[in-house]
């Protein structure tokens, strides 16, 4: 790791200031990274070099970076190519920093030196009050030096990081109004708008769409990479557009424009002559229908929607299922993806919740929801048209034998691949009404096929995904078999402490405590199944597992599984009028664990209810004189031997 230094005022600020502080517990506070993007900075050695860069010399990405350095102990730039940060520092550093310290900002070539001393520097694409070629020829410059370092020293290797931004989840318009001149847009926006975009309050209501999001993209430079080719800064550039349109999307072409693009295409014009050949109709009666399909069929869709489905629906969410359970390293694949490919999602389609659940997983994790392939039986009105802007484009369930629909349909597809936009459509053609997988139908496939097979150089990527719901709760006791024999070995140890702390896992998991006694029952059964061989075949269990029950078997007595059968019974039996489910359940688990206890002698984690008044009479016998001890032995002993 590289060791902490004192920067310059060009560089970062080791300590802000008060103000600066407050207002990031205030608001920044909010924009989210990812964690793992952070330990691949921690990662670099001190012999190798990391370059920080920025895409803009905004005050707001600026200061973030600088406050997730200091907070996860990543390098603190040295210098950069951007004026003087003393203004942020506290009044103290600013004072003395007045007086001392370089006031001279870094040329290109001390920057290329700082990095072969390696020293973290930081550079911005794009400096504040500079026209647009002369930031392009600085940064160049800056790179070029960098590059000849490399060349000059083969021990050099440069780590670049590039970060962005997203201050805002709004897609951006393709058409530039004088509103967006002053005010910005989402990509370049002002320092005006990316301050209202993290107000807590009134950026949550009308610029905020979903917390910002911080991403930190990292590739290696070293002598053997740097050969002359496009200017780095090219790269950088492209980059830092790949995460917003990650994020938010390719920008947007209003409805009538997108259907005008499609229909005089030259591609689609020519399956226009194609198919006025075959029927006879002319080119304008086919052209007019064509804008009248694809009209019904376009999608509308809005990241402002999408906040308003998430916002909404995640609540209700989580009162009707017991828990959402995603595999996120599968996720984070995905988000790297979307900003080299076009993605094509492929689930299977159980229920209408299966689109929204993926919708607003993508929209949660930072990246752009797919437009999704709908049935027209849902294009009625008021359904249709928020499902249009929530990425829903509407197709009939068969058009076999319709040449101009299936020429819409295949061009709309290829439009918006072509686009940007991910898309998602499901293969079994409608919805499984039993729960088993349908046969798959490939029309759709075929024509996004035909898409990469008309133009190679489309990357995309088929991403098959299940989403499952009945089988969550039932595969409890596979998923987390061994968390029931730990219970048992745990239980006839008298370990109640430990057995507490396991059930509070298995809670926070998302399950129900309910849940985690019915199948402890199951389990102890299956235990009792396995002490006889005779009963072996009843086992309620995968041959994998039936070993495991029987070396279970053979320390767990016959008494000990019996009454911890019948207290699980009555447990199961008392849950759902229970005020308090949690509390039944960590009373029952305790009597369980001290089914085996000897004696009250015996020091163990709890105790029985009924054990209560011989706890007591020890106590009273410690804290009172003899003569009182034994006239309170006398009233208790009775009362024992009944």
């Amino acid at each position: 790791m590289h060791e902490a230094e004192t920067t310059t005022r060009f560089g970062m600020i080791k300590k802000l200031g008060f103000f600066i502080r407050l207002f990031f517990v205030w608001i920044y506070a909010r924009v989210v990274h990812e964690p793992t993007q952070i330990q691949e900075v921690l990662s670099i050695p001190d012999s190798e070099s990391i370059v920080y860069v920025l895409g803009s010399e905004n005050k707001h990405d600026f200061l973030y970076l600088n406050d997730l350095c200091l907070k996860h102990g990543m390098p603190l730039a040295y210098a950069s190519n951007g004026h003087s940060h003393l203004g942020y520092a506290t009044l103290g550093a600013w004072i003395a920093g007045i007086f001392k310290g370089r006031k001279k900002p870094f040329s290109s070539e001390e920057i290329a030196d700082l990095v072969v001393q390696h020293k973290p520097v930081l550079i911005f694409l794009n400096q504040y009050g500079t026209k647009e070629r002369q930031n392009r020829d600085k940064t160049d410059a800056i790179f070029r030096a960098i590059d000849r370092r490399i060349h000059e020293t083969p021990d050099l290797k440069v780590h670049f990081f590039t970060v962005g931004v997203i201050w805002e989840r709004r897609m951006e318009s393709a058409q530039i109004s004088h509103f967006n001149e002053i005010y910005g847009t989402p990509t370049r926006p002002s320092s005006v708008r990316r301050f209202l975009s993290v107000l807590p309050s009134l950026g949550q209501l009308f610029f905020q769409i979903g917390n910002p999001l911080c991403l930190i993209h990292h590739f290696a430079r070293d002598a053997e990479s740097a050969a002359p080719k496009a200017p780095l800064r090219h790269e950088f550039d492209d980059d830092i557009h790949a995460m917003h349109a990650m994020v938010n999307g390719p920008k947007v072409k209003p409805h009538q424009q997108l259907l005008r693009e499609i229909v005089e295409s030259q591609r689609f014009q020519n399956e226009l002559k194609s198919i006025s050949q075959q029927t006879g109709q002319s080119i304008e009666e086919l052209t007019l229908e064509a804008r009248k399909i694809l009209d019904k069929t376009a999608s509308k869709f809005s990241l402002v929607v999408c906040k308003i489905f998430s916002t909404a629906l995640m609540p209700m969410w989580s009162i009707i299922y017991n828990g959402l359970y995603v595999d996120q390293e599968q996720f984070n694949r995905i988000r790297e993806l979307s900003k080299t490919h076009r993605l094509v999602f492929i689930p299977s389609h159980k229920s209408h919740v299966d689109y929204l659940v993926l919708s607003i997983l993508m929209f949660q994790n930072g990246v752009l929801p797919p437009l999704i392939a709908a049935g027209e039986n849902l294009n009625f009105f008021p359904v249709g048209g928020i499902l249009r802007r929530g990425g829903a484009f509407f197709i009939k369930r068969s058009f076999r034998g319709e040449q101009l629909y299936t020429a819409c349909i295949r061009y709309y597809i290829d439009f918006i691949m072509h686009e940007g936009y991910p898309v998602e459509f499901f293969i079994e053609g409608g919805r499984s009404r039993t729960g088993q997988v349908l046969q798959p139908k490939f029309g759709i496939l075929r024509m996004i096929a035909q898409t990469v097979q008309n133009d190679p150089t489309l990357p995309v990527k088929i991403i098959p995904c299940a989403i499952t719901y009945e089988k969550v709760i039932e595969d409890l006791n596979v998923l987390d078999s061994d968390n029931y024999f730990r219970i048992v070995d745990l239980s006839l140890q008298n370990k109640v402490s430990d057995i507490m702390l396991l059930l509070n896992g298995i809670i926070s998991k998302g399950f129900d405590p309910g849940q985690c006694v019915a199948g402890l029952a199951r389990h102890i059964r299956n235990v009792l199944m396995a002490k006889d061989p005779v009963t072996l075949p009843l086992l309620e269990t995968s041959e994998g597992n039936r070993q495991k029950y029987q070396q279970q078997a053979v320390t767990a007595p016959i008494p000990f599984l019996y009454k911890a059968l019948r207290l699980l019974n009555q447990c199961d039996v008392n849950y759902r009028t229970s005020g308090n489910k949690r509390l039944l359940v960590e009373l029952t688990l305790i009597e369980v664990a001290q089914i085996t206890q000897a004696d009250d002698a015996t020091p163990v984690a709890g105790r029985k209810p009924r054990r209560l008044k011989s706890l007591f009479h020890n106590l009273i016998g410690q804290s009172r004189p003899k003569t009182a001890a034994k006239q309170v032995a006398a009233a208790v002993t009775p009362s024992a031997n009944r």
